[in-house]
């Protein structure tokens, strides 16, 4: 599924390179079973490194879901991780996914690009195919991966998803990847005031309403006509999360205590796959979000809606740290609204369930 000569050619070329880290790193291509598999670049005797990386991802796979929650998405990482500013909200641990072109083919971030090749057919089984492209060698991280060479995972991602594609009889049209260096992603929040893409409704709110003890950052996905989802992160900066204490009495016990908001939508069959979650308390079992359903899922943070968006089925999330909601609650239904509401005019998306809260709120 890989094109051997062009993985060598990232990281400014490599001149060996062997399949994994023994002597056979491969998976089965079978509808329904997600694999990977890595190319390592070959150093003195006997040693080898990491250097690019392949996941294959058929749907329907409930263990390949998007799991949202207050507590699991973190979007600032937690107090090991590296490279975290000491402003822990001006910066996202990682940057949200990108779509490539008019989001139809895909998405990428700083170190990967994703090819979403959709199956013809009512009865197709798998539905769809997500086939990651990663560079993984040293120093991969942000910065580090060309804004040409992101544009060379592209061409390996949509020639390993047409191989895919043709094995297991999944008839998708997989279109070239953009004819274009793609821009890295940036990670740094800005003012709220200032949003765009998926967080251009939040700028509007705050244009005529008080901003009160609502975040005053954001960082946004770029909206695209035919994304496979859509991202809006929300953060108070260290004197708005102060303020907002002070005056909810529940002042911030450690540079850790973060107060966000994280939406999202996910649409086709990726809006099957969206799970509520919190992993820090085994009572709480995680739960599927399922199109045509709206709710909170208790004990995870999270309220969803969901709609038809030009005829396929879309789920959208809102998942508020633990602490923040009792701070926040009587602008929460509202808040949920206005996004649910902006992405709906967007994306021509009708059918719109919302949870019982945000009904009363609108009545």
């Amino acid at each position: 599924m890989v094109d051997g000569a062009a993985v060598m050619d990232l990281a400014g070329g490599i001149d060996r390179a062997k399949a994994g880290s023994s002597d056979d790193d491969s998976f089965q291509l079978l509808p329904g079973t997600p694999g990977s598999c890595a190319i390592y670049k070959v150093g003195r005797p006997g040693t080898s490194y990491e250097h690019f990386a392949l996941t294959f991802t058929p749907r329907p796979g409930e263990k390949h879901a998007h799991v949202v929650g207050g507590l699991d998405e973190r979007p600032f990482g937690g107090p090991i991780d590296r490279d975290r500013p000491s402003d822990r909200t001006s910066r996202a641990l990682r940057p949200l996914d990108q779509p490539l072109g008019d989001g139809s083919l895909g998405w990428y971030d700083h170190d990967s690009v994703t090819v979403n090749a959709v199956c013809g057919g009512s009865t197709a089984r798998p539905t769809s195919l997500a086939v990651r492209a990663r560079a993984v060698y040293e120093g991969a991280g942000e910065g580090e991966v060309s804004d040409a060479e992101r544009a060379r995972l592209a061409d390996i991602a949509v020639d390993a998803a047409r191989k895919a594609a043709d094995r297991l009889g999944c008839a998708a049209e997989v279109a070239d990847a953009p004819d274009a260096a793609l821009a890295r992603p940036s990670r740094r929040l800005s003012p709220a005031a200032r949003a765009d893409g998926a967080c251009a409704w939040y700028a509007g709110l705050l244009r005529t309403s008080a901003r009160g003890r609502l975040p005053d950052r954001a960082l946004a996905s770029p909206t695209a006509a035919h994304a496979w989802s859509e991202r809006c992160l929300l953060a108070l900066s260290p004197s708005a999360r102060w303020e907002a204490g002070e005056s909810a009495n529940d002042r911030p016990r450690s540079d850790d205590d973060l107060w966000w908001i994280a939406m999202g939508s996910w649409f086709g069959d990726h809006a099957d796959a969206v799970y509520a979650q919190n992993r820090y308390m085994p009572s709480v079992k995680p739960r599927r979000l399922a199109p045509g359903t709206a709710g909170d899922a208790p004990g995870t943070g999270v309220w969803w809606a969901s709609s038809v968006c030009r005829g396929v089925p879309a789920v959208h999330t809102m998942s508020v740290v633990p602490g923040y909601d009792k701070a926040v609650d009587e602008r929460l239904a509202g808040l949920f609204r206005a996004y649910v509401d902006d992405v709906a005019e967007r994306r021509g998306c009708t059918d719109v369930t919302f949870p019982k809260s945000v009904k009363a709120d609108r009545d």
